[in-house]
């Protein structure tokens, strides 16, 4: 996953530094206690774990947000109007019966989705 060269520079691929929070401050922490620099190690291993938690925490408050968007575009009112074009036989059949049944070749039932 990572590499150290003789310079003493820990880099983790491209890849891992730009998409994984903390991961950048991950490598200069390593590459600190490799250079002996113990306080910049601390400093920087802080701060990954900072960047961990912030993007847990937004990841959780983008979460809880999401879900009370879709739980109010999941309401369902009692009624909905529903408009459909039908054949001659069907517009017969619903103003004789007032129901949206099946008819002959429907595959068991008349299908709608909400849009």
């Amino acid at each position: 996953m990572g590499w150290v060269d003789f310079t003493g520079l820990f880099r983790s691929h491209w890849l891992l530094r730009a998409l994984v929070p903390g991961q950048v401050a991950w490598d200069n922490a390593l590459t600190a206690f490799e250079n002996g620099e113990y306080g910049s190690g601390a400093a920087y291993l802080a701060a990954m774990l900072g960047e961990q938690a912030l993007t847990a925490y937004m990841a959780k408050a983008f979460s809880i947000y999401e879900s009370e968007i879709c739980s109010a575009a999941n309401s369902v009112p009692k009624r909905t109007k529903l408009y459909r074009a039908v054949s001659e036989a069907e517009f017969k059949q619903i103003n004789r019966t007032e129901k949206f049944e099946a008819g002959p070749n429907s595959l068991g039932g008349n299908f709608c989705w909400r849009s």
